[in-house]
């Protein structure tokens, strides 16, 4: 019998009493929800929740806990918690659960050099947030992602991310730059039933450069065996600012085998958006192409690219109330597709109370028009701790 809600207890017990001497401390650095709602089919939430514990000066400990991206509010089978042979049903992604250990040494030999051996999910490539974390930059990620824009996975946000167990180096170039190397056994290999296969490797390598006008990051990684002659992946993120104006886009492939996949266009992942600003007054188109595999699984979709453009009135991260519309264009070209296009506009509205921003947007489905299923409520909540 598998006790699956005891097992993050253990871990989670077990790692209170290895830093309690260290001071450590526990943290819940994000909590985020999405809720749709309509009258045809009911209520539905993702959600993201972590909750870190971490300690140590030079020689840091941390352990993430949480739910990433489940569906929430449904009820497990029991039959999922009694035997784990049976395949996860409803809800089977939103126990809260392991979802990383790390053990940093900082400051190896006495210079900048960071090691860090980890297990389970490690850094996201290509988001923008690391410009923030990392240099205190003003945030510069693209609002069309996560799962605050797609209500059903992949909930597409930066071209890769590390799961596994492995070794990190970070080596700072200056204030302005950072190089990391990340070498483990890739935890996203999996097989046609969704187990993990032991045994492949990757090697990734990541290069952040942080202007003041002009931040750009690139990686390159592969992964063995995998296929016959391996897979590959390698992304760009870019960004410039001047004046009112900036330009934001990811370019990268974010898997190719190269000996099953031909290298066309549904290999890339595309997302271009410029944004200009008008005092309070912003307009963000947003053209994204989606990639045919996403975090080393295929997507179901071959030639399909979306159209966004948002009107927004204030800064949602910063103004206590502000709002705008979006209209979004999902056009589908796959042989197999049953519509060419969807269309949407939503008005929204967004507000900030002490730690949490708010967003509550009527979403209305223009095409294809369906009155059942015109109408859509979404309440987006993200809490900052």
């Amino acid at each position: 019998m598998r006790n699956v809600a005891g097992v993050p207890a253990l871990v989670l017990a077990l790692s209170l009493l290895a830093w309690s001497a260290l001071a450590a401390d526990i943290s819940v650095p994000s909590l985020e929800l999405a809720t749709r709602g309509s009258a045809t089919s009911g209520l539905s939430t993702n959600g993201r929740l972590e909750m870190v514990v971490e300690g140590g000066i030079k020689l840091g400990g941390s352990i993430k806990l949480g739910v990433d991206g489940a569906s929430l509010g449904q009820v497990v089978p029991a039959s999922e918690i009694i035997d784990p042979a049976i395949t996860p049903g409803p809800g089977g992604d939103a126990a809260l659960s392991f979802l990383a250990a790390a053990i940093r040494l900082r400051e190896v030999f006495g210079s900048g050099v960071s090691l860090e051996f980890f297990v389970g999910e490690h850094d996201t490539f290509a988001t923008g947030d690391e410009f923030t974390e990392l240099f205190g930059a003003p945030r510069i990620s693209s609002r069309y992602s996560g799962f605050f824009t797609f209500d059903t996975k992949p909930f597409y946000e930066g071209l890769h991310k590390i799961n596994g167990t492995g070794l990190s180096v970070d080596i700072p170039l200056g204030a302005a730059a950072l190089l990391s190397t990340y070498f483990y056994q890739d935890a996203r290999i999996m097989d046609t039933s969704g187990n993990v296969l032991p045994g492949h490797y990757s090697a990734d390598i990541r290069a952040l450069l942080n202007w003041e006008k002009l931040k750009l990051e690139a990686f390159i990684g592969a992964t063995h065996p995998g296929a016959a002659l391996g897979i590959y992946r390698a992304g760009l993120l870019f960004h410039a600012t001047e004046g009112p104006v900036e330009f934001f886009a990811q370019m990268g492939v974010p898997r190719w085998d190269a000996a099953g996949s031909p290298f066309d266009l549904s290999m890339f992942y595309l997302l271009f958006e410029p944004r200009v600003t008008f005092g309070a007054f912003s307009i963000v188109p947003t053209f994204f192409w989606r990639p045919a595999f996403y975090l080393q699984q295929p997507t179901g979709l071959a030639d399909a690219f979306d159209v966004n453009l948002a009107l927004l009135i204030g800064d949602e991260t910063e103004s206590p109330i502000s709002g705008g519309l979006e209209t979004t264009l999902e056009f589908d070209l796959s042989p197999t597709a049953s519509n060419l296009l969807e269309a949407e506009a939503s008005p929204f509205v967004s507000f900030i109370t002490p730690g949490v921003l708010w967003q509550i947007k009527p979403e209305f489905t223009l095409w294809p028009f369906d009155l059942a299923n015109l109408f859509t409520l979404f309440v987006g909540v993200d809490a900052q701790f």
